[in-house]
């Protein structure tokens, strides 16, 4: 029998029902699939991020914690050492999901040239943000 917490028993509990928001198996995009919805963003503010996702396979939680600190651009890296993700209404940095989670990747010349133009976009919403700018590092932030 299990411990009764108050006036309510924990054996008499039941949990809700999970419903699935995708019907059947998930699967992967194809390249062509891929290649469309990186066209349709087009130069969105952050393209660069859906372009890290798809050709580094990184989860969303781990592309959003991406620092600058995080890429060597003379060695053509980035570092994943960190997370971001929101845990009810907070936002919560954590390690990654697993120990084999945190890795260095290589980037293409490609890539390296979308960070720049998104750290030079960055900075200049920082700029016009001024101080009411909150700095985290992050690669792909919002200015509050």
């Amino acid at each position: 029998m299990l411990p009764a917490i108050g006036t309510l028993r924990i054996d008499k509990l039941t949990t809700p029902r999970v419903q699935k928001l995708v019907s059947g198996p998930q699967r992967a995009l194809t390249v062509a699939e891929a290649r469309t919805l990186l066209a349709a963003l087009g130069e969105y503010r952050n393209t660069t991020a859906f372009h890290l996702l798809l050709g580094l396979r990184l989860r969303r939680g781990e592309v959003l914690g991406l620092r600058w600190a995080d890429l060597d651009w003379a060695a053509s890296t980035i570092k994943v050492t960190q997370q971001v993700q929101l845990v009810g209404q907070q936002v919560v940095i954590s390690t990654p999901k697993t120990e084999r989670s945190g890795r260095l990747l290589p980037l293409t010349a490609r890539m390296l040239a979308r960070l720049e133009r998104k750290r030079a976009a960055q900075a200049a919403e920082r700029q016009e943000w001024g101080e009411a700018w909150k700095d985290h590092g992050l690669s792909f932030a919002t200015p509050y």
